[in-house]
């Protein structure tokens, strides 16, 4: 039972309206990955779109309004409005952790909890997220992932993070990143969490246990990726 694996997992991800992302979208939900595998989830896109049926009704995304950035590089905006969402819906406090979650990530939720639960850190109380590429210790967008503690501090914090001009000038990864650093929430090594081309230089090789791999922009390269995966399982 996915709403009962611990730790718990709040996962969302913010999904262009136009292009390959709906398509990548439905292929996750049709086959279990992605943030369809995590203990609760959201999507968010400019406005509301129809993923698929689910046991409870249809799974629609929830319109945040836009215009959404054409650049990863000036989407910070967008995932603002998106956490404000996220802070109205409230789900995320009923979790562990939170994980965000880009649309061309193929990502594993069953692989990532035991990771995190070797890491001993309780989602109430440690202020704690991790740094995902070792090339510029850094946190890459495609996989965010923090715990409960550090959503509150961070959603509170928002505000006096977007005065400081700095984080404001690159896309949302380096804002989050910035800010986390900036408000005193622990930074934690979790370099084998992620595959991401634009940390390592190369194509992801899906391979091994790593939980997320990017970018997978086809639905074809995108069920490629994950049955590779799961021959490693």
């Amino acid at each position: 039972q996915i709403s009962a694996a611990v730790p718990s997992l709040y996962c969302f991800l913010v999904a262009l309206n136009q292009g390959n992302e709906p398509e990548l979208l439905r292929r996750q939900f049709s086959d279990g990955t992605g943030i369809f595998g995590c203990n609760a989830f959201d999507l968010y896109s400019e406005v509301s779109m129809v993923v698929g049926p689910g046991p409870a009704g249809q799974v629609v995304s929830v319109s945040m309004g836009g215009p959404m950035a054409a650049s990863s590089m000036h989407n910070t905006r967008d995932f603002l409005r998106a956490w404000a969402k996220v802070r109205e819906k409230g789900t995320y406090m009923f979790h562990d952790f939170i994980v965000k979650v880009d649309p061309d990530t193929v990502f594993f939720a069953h692989r990532l909890r035991p990771q995190l639960q070797a890491q001993n850190i309780m989602g109430a109380t440690d202020r704690a997220f991790f740094k995902n590429c070792r090339s510029y210790n850094s946190v890459q967008g495609p996989l965010e992932v923090f715990t409960r503690a550090a959503a509150d501090a961070f959603l509170n914090s928002i505000d006096r993070c977007q005065a400081q001009a700095f984080m404001m000038e690159k896309g949302e990864d380096w804002f989050f990143d910035k800010c986390m650093e900036y408000i005193g929430s622990r930074a934690v090594e979790g370099f084998n969490l992620l595959e991401d081309q634009w940390c390592t230089r190369a194509k992801p090789s899906c391979g091994g246990t790593t939980a997320a791999f990017h970018p997978l922009k086809t639905t074809e390269g995108y069920g490629e990726c994950v049955k590779t995966a799961r021959l490693h399982e």
